[in-house]
């Protein structure tokens, strides 16, 4: 469909003019500010207004101050045939998109208009993504909430207003898997949680998460994760059983409050016994004189 422009300017001629080189798009003509403003009131798919400054009644920028309060207000060009700069400032100021002198050139208006038909759809393009953007994070958020739940996708649509297959289309575009693969991998994300838990048998998460039955939950959490829920726990409880007691060193098993050896309680640093203070008895060596008196009696026994 083509983009729809309403040209408003007393001239007739200059209007057919215009309308000549504007063939692509569909033009409706309005005679004055008036008259422009009556077609803008009632229901329309004008996308972009070519508007005169200078007409009998309203002056073309009264007619812009109107138009740009209502919501959606299309684009505007304005036309002038007295070429001043304060000219210029008043249609800005009054948020006009654009503005040509008269007499018009053609071949610039024809570029002018296509450029901001252009922009107007990139900008109504950006829009519409943001917003399926937005209604994809609402619908994550209703799953997460949910995840206890039997949620379907059908469930997912109605928070957003879509149907389901425009829902399963847009999630996986923009998501990058399917409703179905989040949905199950928040499900097992939280069985992972009850599993690390005690009190909680796999039959009893299974049917806290909402699945059929613990086959099919086992099955797709092995899927997803390549283990059994029960693979799953043990490996848990294994790490736990590596982790060492508190106070003790990782290297050496000593204590780190006495810097006593478990199997001796003695220090590694002076070898004394903790309760005595004292180092470990090595045999007491004898006295000189009685060293002496035992080498004399050796030498009679000798002699004899």
């Amino acid at each position: 469909m083509p983009d729809k422009i309403l040209l408003v300017d007393d001239d007739h001629v200059s209007r057919e003019e215009m309308k000549g080189c504007l063939e692509e798009y569909d033009v409706i003509e309005a005679n004055n500010g008036q008259e422009a403003l009556g077609l803008l009131n009632k229901p329309n798919e004008i996308d972009l207004m070519i508007l005169d400054i200078r007409m009998p009644g309203l002056l073309g920028t009264d007619v812009l101050k109107i138009i740009k309060k209502k919501e959606p207000a299309p684009i505007v060009v304005m036309l002038t045939g007295y070429s001043s700069t304060d000219t210029a400032v008043e249609s800005l100021r009054g948020q006009a998109d654009e503005y040509l002198e008269k007499p018009i050139d053609i071949e610039k208006l024809k570029t002018v208009v296509a450029k901001l038909l252009e922009a107007k759809k990139y900008k109504s393009d950006d829009a519409g993504s943001a917003d399926i953007n937005q209604k994809v994070e609402r619908v994550k958020r209703f799953i997460e909430r949910n995840c206890l739940k039997r949620v379907s996708l059908d469930d997912a649509a109605k928070t957003v207003g879509f149907s389901p297959k425009y829902l399963s289309r847009v999630f996986s575009e923009v998501a990058g898997e399917g409703f179905m693969d989040y949905r199950l991998k928040i499900k097992t994300n939280k069985a992972k949680e009850l599993l690390a838990m005690k009190g909680y048998t796999i039959s009893d998460i299974s049917d806290k998460l909402g699945f059929m039955n613990p086959e099919s939950f086992m099955r797709i959490f092995k899927k997803i994760t390549g283990m059994t829920p029960t693979q799953y726990r043990e490996q848990g409880v294994k790490q736990a059983a590596h982790v060492l007691p508190a106070g003790k060193s990782l290297s050496t098993g000593k204590s780190l409050s006495t810097g006593k050896s478990p199997s001796t309680g003695k220090s590694p640093s002076t070898g004394k016994s903790p309760s005595t203070g004292k180092r470990p008895s090595a045999g007491k060596r004898p006295s000189a004189g009685k060293r002496l008196k035992t080498a004399k009696i050796a030498r009679r026994k000798k002699k004899k």
